[in-house]
């Protein structure tokens, strides 16, 4: 799902697209920006996803330039329900990403990849 979320009348650049991968499992590519603006965006793309039920889930952040602290938030909440609900999240990040992550504290928190 390609997104036209503005910021000061610009576009934000964002993209979530779902493949089912295998029956059940399924990956999630997120590339652009993920901030204030984007990031209902993103929530809205999870709940779509959810909705199948995955067993799996694979979110591929390695295509995101920007994530703000709402990003991780997301993604803290997202593993929060598929530890509680035994399903399993794995989340691969660009090198970048990944040390934004661990700055955070998030790195022992989240399933990277």
């Amino acid at each position: 799902m390609t997104t036209d979320a503005t910021m000061g009348g610009l576009p934000v650049p964002f993209a979530a697209t779902p493949v089912e991968t295998t029956p059940g499992s399924f990956t999630l590519q997120v590339v652009g920006e993920i901030d204030l603006h984007t990031r209902p965006l993103l929530d809205a793309e999870l709940l779509r996803l959810l909705e199948k039920q995955p067993s799996e889930l694979a979110v591929d952040m390695s295509g995101v330039s920007f994530c703000a602290s709402t990003g991780l938030g997301a993604l803290v909440e997202l593993n929060n329900r598929f530890r509680t609900e035994n399903r399993t999240l794995r989340i691969l990040v660009s090198p970048a990403l990944h040390r934004i992550i661990d700055l955070a504290g998030l790195g022992t928190v989240l399933p990277l990849a």
